[in-house]
């Protein structure tokens, strides 16, 4: 289910919302995993976005919010044929960017994560020759990043 709506001069929210009841239905190399939830595939996400516009007599700025969640899942498979759970998580990103009349270039600041929420993207086996038996992988989300792009568009 995806919500846009203006409700105010130079205001636009968002809402996203989804679900999935996923399960494995066959697996000819695991077969352990049929009836589980497919993984990576979360049964709830939602997301909400803001959007505030400011007109000014060179151009415009723009206000940008956005807020993410999504459930706990599964990863990939682990030692010994268990299937991790990863916690649900949630993340914050903000913007700042300002776009002139010509509409020849934009110029932006953001802060990606800006909670710094830490969570797993990924728990899983790790299978590099070098690695220990048995031993747990895991892909952490990025921390709070921040930085500033500048856009230049052609005709």
């Amino acid at each position: 289910l995806d919500l846009v709506g203006t409700p105010a001069n130079n205001l636009t929210l968002g809402l996203s919302v989804g679900y999935i009841d996923s399960e494995y239905t066959k697996s000819e190399g695991s077969p352990e995993l049929v009836g589980t939830q497919v993984n990576g595939v979360p049964e709830w996400k939602y997301s909400v976005t803001a959007d505030y516009y400011i007109p000014v007599n060179s151009g415009e700025f723009l206000l940008h919010a956005d807020y993410s969640w999504e459930d706990e899942t599964t990863s990939t498979t682990a030692a010994r044929g268990t299937s991790p759970r990863l916690e649900d998580w949630d993340v914050v990103n903000l913007s700042l960017s300002f776009t002139p009349d010509s509409n020849q270039w934009e110029i932006a600041s953001w802060v990606r994560n800006a909670a710094d929420s830490e969570y797993w993207l990924s728990i899983g086996s790790a299978v590099a020759s070098t690695s220990p038996p048995d031993s747990i992988a895991r892909l952490p989300a990025a921390p709070r990043t921040y930085g500033a792009t500048f856009t230049y568009f052609l005709e």
